[in-house]
């Protein structure tokens, strides 16, 4: 077994949660021998770059890319805040890339998700490399 995965769930409950208006922040956690199931509410959206088992969908990446740059910069600009909240509490991004935004193109809102890849920083790896891409 290598290092521990440290999830933003992990700092939840910490006196020093994070909070910020593009985290969805989980409504339910169930304990498990694997570790917590955390439930979410339901929010409308296209993830950017959505992991399938044939590959990846970039469909709603490339339809993201193609709005006004000032929307783009607005959708861009919280999830650069979002991430700056987690990491004053002292965590670093291990897994953040464009699989981790829900983008809902009707209320032009952009919501980070799959935020289970932070760690305390820094941090030293125990293993050959990160999650991610292999490219």
């Amino acid at each position: 077994m290598g290092a521990p995965t440290w999830g933003i769930h992990a700092i939840w409950s910490d006196a020093r949660a994070v909070r910020h208006p593009a985290i969805v922040r989980p409504i339910r956690t169930i304990p498990g021998a694997a570790g917590p199931t955390l439930i979410y509410p339901w929010y409308d959206g296209s993830v950017l770059n959505h992991a399938t088992v044939r590959g990846a969908d970039r469909s709603a990446l490339t339809r993201f890319q193609r709005l006004p740059a000032p929307q783009i910069e607005v959708a861009l600009d919280a999830i650069l805040d979002a991430h700056l909240a987690v990491s004053a509490v002292g965590l670093v991004a291990v897994d953040l890339y464009d699989g981790c935004f829900l983008y809902d193109f009707a209320a032009t809102r952009m919501w980070p998700i799959d935020l289970d890849e932070y760690r305390p920083g820094p941090f030293v790896l125990a293993a050959d490399r990160l999650p991610g891409s292999r490219r």
